[in-house]
Formats: structure tokens, sequence, C-alpha cells
């Protein structure tokens, strides 16, 4: 009996730790959003559901002894294919997307081949452990309320294990390799139990290719992250594809690049936005600005400012030290007065000292295509408002359609509830077309007018945008921030 238990526990946990690295594995390709977790947790359901219905066909049909083995050797052999099949998920999706597939069913398609399929095996195995612990068992009721606690309790210790320390301790692929080995071992188990001997046979050749992929992957198949945190997959790689202007390094944050610089100028600011906003702390004039950024990047806008105005007082709230330390490792070795705080900012925001005050506040945080919503409302707004310094700006950058997207409207109508003053401008030439926007928000009128005459404007056009009226507002009880961002979504999987 306590061999069930055990089963039931292990094979659950697996299960939980395969649906949460999911999210992880497929970010560099396509990815992380509401859409990419929904593909996810659907696919995993969906391999669950016909599982379980597969399992309890064949626990009627002879001994459940005879079928775990191959429950588990085929989940672990899925498991490790895996580590060669990561590469193979952006080439698919990019297929997927030429042939104009909708995103949300190319993302369930691809969740459901690279992981759907290793939860079908692993949830296969509860009606046959269920069926082999009921032959052991008298009392009908209590024995499936202990079995079922078991697997719940599995679930939850490999939900929290998974999240709080494997994936920050030792990445996706030790995670993956491990439970291919713990499945392995579990199908050995069951193996050793079972009455039919010719199972031996059957699962030497399960095991050669799950083998030979295991031995093939870890020497041809690249690990896509530099540093995989407990936040991000994080990369810096050398773009050399602008032959004009030379070789750009870029910081890669899962799927997105969050900053960059020419090599050639490492003091030029390589993104059009933080130009915008460049030119905003410049004109505004005054003695040296006290700034807050909410989230760090590359570091480089924080640097700038640190070079340009010596006597500032420099922060930068930043979720993931493992970011800050990439970024003072490879982006902004020489940078001395800028300070982190790794923490989430509406909670920073709340913990800081009630006369804490910033002149410009700006706010650039993104999760790939998941803005972090709690982070747009009206409600966070009001916090920042808390935080200015008399005629202080809140500086937003936006990520949306080239022409006004509703995400943009939103941002805008959010800020109008909370501001008396709010402005739009272009973030970028317009040669994207999904291009940053920049809003402004302030108590106070801006002198645009003067402004626009400043040294330091931006080479392209910075005319404020027209703000269309009666836009969505963003409250903390309703925020649907990633349907504002669905067309994004689509025309990114469709290049």
């Amino acid at each position: 009996m306590w061999g069930s238990y055990l089963l039931l526990f292990v094979s659950s946990g697996c299960l939980m730790t395969v649906e949460l690295v999911a999210g992880r594995v497929v970010a560099p390709y396509i990815g992380v959003s509401l859409y990419t977790w929904t593909g996810i947790i659907g696919a995993c359901l969906t391999g669950m559901s016909f599982g379980h219905l597969t399992g309890g066909w064949l626990a009627d049909r002879g001994n459940p002894r005879r079928w775990l083995p191959y429950m588990f050797y085929c989940a672990a052999l899925l498991t490790s294919v895996l580590f060669v099949a990561r590469p193979a998920i952006g080439a698919l999706a990019d297929g997927l997307g030429a042939m104009h597939v909708p995103p949300l069913i190319g993302i369930f398609g691809l969740c459901t081949l690279f992981f759907g399929l290793p939860c079908f095996f692993l949830a296969a195995v509860s009606p046959l452990v269920y069926r082999l612990a009921l032959r052991e068992g008298s009392k009908v009721g209590i024995t499936v309320g202990r079995l079922a606690a078991c697997g719940v309790a599995g679930s939850i210790a490999g939900t929290y294990a998974t999240g709080f320390w494997l994936i920050p301790a030792f990445g996706t692929r030790a995670i993956l390799l491990g439970i291919t080995l713990v499945l392995a071992g579990l199908g050995s188990y069951c193996l050793a139990a079972s009455p039919v001997r010719r199972n031996v046979t059957a699962a030497v050749l399960l095991l050669l290719p799950w083998a030979a992929g295991a031995v093939f992957s870890g020497r041809a198949a690249a690990a896509p992250c530099d540093v995989e945190s407990a936040y991000y997959c994080i990369s810096v790689v050398v773009d050399r594809s602008d032959e004009k202007h030379g070789p750009v390094k870029k910081l890669r944050l899962d799927y997105l690049t969050h900053s960059g610089y020419r090599i050639k100028e490492p003091q030029h600011l390589w993104y059009e936005y933080e130009q915008v906003v460049a030119w905003i702390l410049k004109a505004r004039g005054g003695p040296d600005p006290r700034v807050l950024f909410l989230g760090g990047g590359g570091y480089m806008l924080p640097h700038w400012v640190e070079r340009e105005f010596p006597e500032s007082a420099v922060d930068v709230i930043e979720v993931d030290p493992a970011v800050t330390e990439t970024a003072r490792r490879e982006f902004v070795p020489e940078m001395r007065r800028v300070g982190s705080i790794h923490m989430d900012a509406r909670a920073a925001l709340r913990q800081m000292p009630r006369e804490q005050r910033y002149d410009v506040i700006f706010g650039d945080v993104f999760n790939d295509l998941s803005v972090p919503y709690h982070l747009t409302t009206a409600e966070f707004a009001q916090s920042v408002r808390k935080r200015l310094a008399y005629g202080g700006l809140y500086v937003v950058n936006v990520v949306d359609q080239k022409e006004k997207g509703p995400l943009l409207g939103a941002m805008a109508a959010t800020l109008k509830r909370v501001f008396p003053y709010v402005y739009a401008l272009p973030g970028t030439d317009g040669s994207s077309e999904r291009g940053p926007h920049i809003l402004v928000a302030s108590e106070e009128p801006v002198p645009w007018t003067h402004w626009e005459d400043h040294w330091a404007r931006p080479r392209f056009s910075v005319a404020r945008l027209t703000l269309p009226d009666g836009g969505m507002v963003l409250t903390d009880d309703y925020v649907p921030t990633d349907n504002l961002l669905l067309p994004v979504f689509v025309d990114r999987w469709a290049d």
C-alpha cells in the first residue's frame, strides 16, 4: 500500500513540475503572456484528461502492474526529448505563424505536443494505482480518500519546490534531467514488481532512445539562457546585422530585448524612447533631478542620468537581482551612484519613507507582452503621485500598436483619473509597427513649446499625440491588459 502512495505522490509532483517548467521552456521562443500560460495549462489539462481515461481503461484490462512501467518510461522519454526539442519550439512557432495559424490555436498545439503528452502518461498512473490499491485494501472510501490526498500533496510539493527552489537554484535543464531520471527510476521500480517478465525487453527498447537522446542533448543542445533566475531567462547577445552602425550588444529577458547599446558608441542611447526621456530630463531644467526608475533592464538610462547629472539622486526598482547583476557586469560596469531596490515596484513604493520624493519617476516595466497589470491601475498611479515632488513628472513607456492602440488609450484614461495633465508622445521614429509611446503625467502644465526648442530633442518627430476621450480606466478590480494587447500579440505571432 505504501508503494501506491509513493507512486502517486512522486508522479503528481513531477507532473506539476513539468507544467511549471513549461513556461520557462517556451519563454525564449514565444514569450510570456496570459495566452502562453493559458495554452500551457489547457494543454496539460487536456493531456491529463485523456491520460485518466486511458489509465482507467487499462486498469480494467489485466493487472495494473503490467502497465505502470510503460507509463513512467514513456513519460521519462518524452521529458528527456525536451532537451533536444527546445530549439524546435521556436522553429515550429515561426512555421505556424508563417502559415497564418491563429496564435491561440498555435500555442495550444505546441504546448500539447511538448507538454501535454508527458502529462498524458503521468496522469494515466493515477487510475492504475487506484485499482492496484483497491485490490489490496478493503475500505474503498478511506483508501480512495488517502490516495487522492497523497496525489494532491505531491502536486503541492512539486509546485512549491519548483517555483521557490528548483528553478532559481538549478535551472530548467537540470530540472528536466532530474525528472527524467526520477521517472525512469519509478518505471524500474514498477518493472521489478511486474509479473510479466517480457516487459524487460520492452523497457530496454524504451530506455535506449531515452539514453541516446539524453546523451545527445547534453552535447548538442545549447541552453538559451546565460542566467536563469527566479523571474527570467536572461541572455546577452551581440547583434551584428547592422553593417552601417556596427554591432549592438543586447540584453534579452525571455523573448524580449530590454536594453542595448552600439559597441562602437557605448555612450549613445540606443533605444529611441530612451532618447525621448533623456530630452525631457534635460529640457525640464533646474537642479540635478531626483529620478526613480521602475524597471532596470540594462541600466543604460539610469547610468546616463548618473553621467549627465553628477549631483543627481538615481534609484532603480528592479524586481530581479540577477538582472541588476547582469547589467552591472555586461552593460554598465562603471556605474557607481545608482541605487537598486530589489522588490516589486508597488510594494517598494508603499514601504518608502513618507518624506521621500522624486522629480521624475519613469515606469518601464514589462514581462514581454505580459504587462504587470497591478502597475497599470489608477490605484498604482495614486501611489506614484504621492512619491512625486512639487512639479514632478510621471513618465511611462507604453508598448502598443503604432496607431494608438487600446492599451495606450486605457493607460492615458487611467492617468487622467489621477493627474490633471496627461500628454502622449511617440517613443520611436515610426519605422516599427509596434512602437513604444511615452505618456507624461503631472500636476502642473508642461511647457512643451519651450521644451521643443531644446537642443537635446531627438531628431525624429516628437509632436504630441491627440488622445481620445472616454477610454477604459484600469483599476485593481478590472485590469484586462492582456486582452488590450491581443492585437500586438497577434501581429508578433505572424512576423
